[in-house]
């Protein structure tokens, strides 16, 4: 857990913290930022959280899917005037839409 990597890293209840978050996620992974930070703030004395995760998607996975979510995807995948990160957040939330979820971070 991220509490147990700060204090790790020397962190106490007077520190102000940044925390970054990296990596790729399924597109089926939950992540409550939310929760993570009121966590945090009642640890210490300032916290800071800077999402810099990406969907991890194969498009392959989408290519012969007959549903909404796979036309969904390969029309957006196949857009050219978008860039590759452009079209990562424009099917995260887009997939997040279509399960009835709300979108953070727009």
């Amino acid at each position: 857990m991220a509490t147990d990597a700060l204090s790790a890293a020397g962190c106490q209840s007077s520190s102000l913290v940044k925390l970054v978050l990296t990596g790729e996620l399924d597109s089926d992974c939950e992540k409550d930022i939310g929760y993570l930070l009121s966590v945090l703030e009642d640890k210490y004395y300032f916290c800071k959280i800077i999402d810099e995760t990406k969907l991890k998607i194969t498009i392959e996975d989408y290519l012969l899917d007959e549903s909404l979510r796979g036309e969904f995807v390969r029309t957006v995948w196949g857009d050219g005037t978008l860039s590759e990160d452009d079209k990562a957040a424009v099917v995260r939330y887009g997939l997040k839409a279509l399960d009835g979820e709300e979108a953070d971070g727009i």
